[in-house]
């Protein structure tokens, strides 16, 4: 097999794509030939070696994939050759392998994927989906206005579609002008720079009022301003942080802190992803997800297309921040 692999932390060129040899499945193992990975902001920071934990070298990344089973070990059942499938390296606790040609997994890291749901698209699906179905389902939507930051991201393009879904009203905000007619297109109320005055801008879209419910993937000044806008008795959802830490809220800052009337919330996907139950409870969230976009009311945007060979290129473009939705390795 051929992958992505990281001998020492860095830049970019620190990703290699060579030969290594092709994992046996063990009892309880699933080998998946890789059709699609999926690259996250995450990765970068694991590459360069910024990861809060620590990290074993040689390191392959990626932490979703998608593709067709090409093996399997003793005692694994429910799964058949050739079967197509999502390989979710997230749902056993481990950070990657995805970035190959082959992956292999313990059977309860993958799950079946439907005809009708191609494999790049799942990988957008994957993580980001998760994250936004989890996101959209955290507060009430229906009726309010919700401003989402990011909105052109992995995951906040997803949040402007199922919110919209949720029958929110929803402004967004993308930082490069650039990108305002892609979240157009997916359907979002009024979409915004953040290069501009934003915050007037909302302000008088939702009669001095502000939204009701803000998303922020950003962090920083972003946070900052936000919560200058946010209506009163609003809640602010803090997930990601790409442009840094959330310094501008209050501490302690923790799910549930309140100020002002406000709510404060930060999500983590922790709680999806431990215990007994994990393998249940991301089923339910790539069937809720599969099942939406065969609805028509949910279709990633997959802004990049790029040969997995090419993950060095990749994570280029996703530290750029010039990419657009998900970025998408392809075997």
């Amino acid at each position: 097999m051929n992958a992505n692999i990281i001998d020492g932390f860095g830049g970019p060129e620190v990703l290699t794509w060579r030969q290594m040899p092709t994992p046996t499945p063990q009892p309880g193992e699933v080998l998946v030939r890789v059709a699609a990975a999926g690259v996250n902001l995450g990765d970068t920071i694991m590459r360069a070696g910024r990861a809060a934990i620590p990290l074993a070298l040689p390191l392959v990344l990626g932490s979703e994939a998608a593709g067709t089973i090409e093996d399997m070990g003793e005692g694994v059942s429910g799964f058949r050759l050739g079967d197509r499938v999502l390989a979710a390296p997230f749902a056993v606790g481990r950070l990657g392998g995805g970035y190959a040609s082959h992956i292999c997994l313990p059977a309860e890291a993958v799950f079946p994927l439907p005809q009708t749901i191609a494999f790049d698209m799942a990988v957008a699906l994957g993580i980001a989906g998760i994250a936004a179905l989890d996101l959209s389902r955290l507060l009430p939507l229906d009726g309010r206005t919700i401003l989402i930051h990011a909105a052109a991201g992995g995951v906040g393009n997803l949040l402007v579609q199922l919110g919209l879904a949720a029958g929110a009203q929803v402004i967004a905000t993308v930082g490069n002008p650039a990108k305002a007619t892609a979240v157009e297109r997916l359907g979002a109320t009024h979409v915004l720079s953040t290069r501009s005055d934003w915050c007037l801008e909302v302000m008088a879209l939702t009669q001095d009022r502000g939204p009701d419910v803000i998303f922020d993937a950003v962090g920083g000044n972003i946070s900052a301003k936000s919560l200058e806008v946010l209506a009163a008795g609003g809640s602010f959802v803090a997930y990601g942080g790409s442009s840094g830490a959330y310094a501008a809220l209050p501490e302690p800052f923790m799910p549930g802190f309140v100020m002002k009337s406000q709510s404060l919330l930060g999500y983590s996907m922790m709680p999806i992803l431990s215990g007994p139950n994990a393998r249940a409870k991301i089923a339910e969230r790539l069937t809720t997800l599969y099942q939406t976009v065969d609805d028509g009311a949910l279709a990633p945007l997959i802004g990049h297309r790029l040969p997995i060979e090419m993950a060095a290129q990749a994570h280029e473009l996703i530290e750029s921040r010039n990419s657009l939705g998900k970025i998408v390795l392809q075997a």
